[in-house]
């Protein structure tokens, strides 16, 4: 860079610098981050829910001690006509229960045998809700023997009225026969809110306060005189 003086009209000087002008270069490499801060002050608390509770009443149902057939190819609700303990008064007919709006907790247990030796095929049995299958399990005939099928702790929703049932089905020629099965149904949550209770008496009429201030007089009107 080179430097020189020009002299002004006036007389001033003036310095003059000549060269090239620097450029700006990359952005160089960033540094490490710094160890964390302190944590903030902890937030307050928010509103605290509802307390809840375990609903232990249970619907247990069980069959009776004469066979029941099922024909082949033929779906057929397993019947329970002993009820052991009916705490949510679902029972609605020997094959069905009635579920109220809420949620339930569904376990059972069939045994199926045969009478006579069949054929190869299938043994399945269903969890219905209406005409909607919540679960479905499947196994292959062993001939001649006794087979166990469960369905354990599966979870079902239900809208008001819904019924609920346990539906067997095989394809073996050679008819068989539910021999025992268990069903237990508990619901899950809170249940319905029961009525409001009656409400107290009333208490006594308190005593009567202190005579306030009287107020201005009033202006007096006659509806004979004239208005104006």
């Amino acid at each position: 860079m080179s430097s020189q003086v020009v002299r002004l009209r006036n007389g001033d000087t003036v310095q003059v610098r000549t060269g090239s002008v620097q450029g700006i270069g990359p952005e160089g490499p960033r540094g490490g981050v710094g160890p964390a801060g302190p944590a903030g002050p902890k937030g307050d608390s928010g509103e605290r829910g509802p307390t809840g509770y375990v609903d232990e009443s249970v619907t247990l149902a069980t069959t009776s001690t004469l066979l029941q057939p099922v024909a082949p190819n033929t779906a057929t609700f397993v019947e329970f006509p002993q009820v052991l303990r009916d705490d949510l008064l679902l029972r609605n007919t020997a094959g069905t229960f009635k579920l109220p709006i809420g949620t339930y907790f569904v376990s059972a247990w069939v045994r199926i045998r045969e009478t006579e030796y069949g054929n190869e095929g299938n043994r399945i049995v269903r969890l219905k809700l209406g005409n909607e299958i919540w679960w479905e399990e499947a196994q292959p005939v062993a001939i001649g023997q006794v087979q166990s099928l469960t369905i354990s702790g599966h979870v079902v929703s239900s809208t008001d009225g819904a019924l609920l049932g346990l539906e067997v089905e095989h394809t073996d020629l050679q008819s068989q026969f539910i021999e025992i099965a268990r069903i237990a149904i508990s619901r899950i949550g809170a249940g319905a809110t029961g009525p409001a209770g009656p409400a107290g008496k009333q208490g006594p009429v308190g005593a009567t306060g202190p005579r306030g201030p009287q107020g201005e007089p009033g202006t007096f009107f006659n509806p004979n005189l004239p208005i104006g």
